[in-house]
């Protein structure tokens, strides 16, 4: 589990260093689900919080839609996807 945590930290970084924030914000969403599911839920729950709020601040729906559902104990895949007309 550690060496899945130091991945995503180097993911995390690079892609904050590059600009890439789909993959910035991927690598968040990962990292929060990793942290709830390897049971430090305060930290896995401050990540996808504040997740969300940068994600929909961005106009990244779908992924503060993701941080959301894990947030309540969901796989992020289960997060509805919804068209915009």
């Amino acid at each position: 589990m550690l060496l899945l945590l130091a991945a995503l930290q180097s993911v995390l970084t690079e892609a904050d260093k590059l600009g890439f924030v789909p993959c910035y914000f991927e690598a968040r969403l990962a990292l929060g689900e990793v942290e709830m599911s390897a049971g430090d839920t305060s930290a896995g729950r401050a990540r996808l919080k504040a997740l969300e709020k940068d994600a929909r601040a961005k106009g990244f729906l779908l992924i503060a839609r993701k941080a959301a559902t894990a947030l309540n104990g969901k796989p992020a895949s289960q997060a509805m996807v919804h068209q915009v007309k």
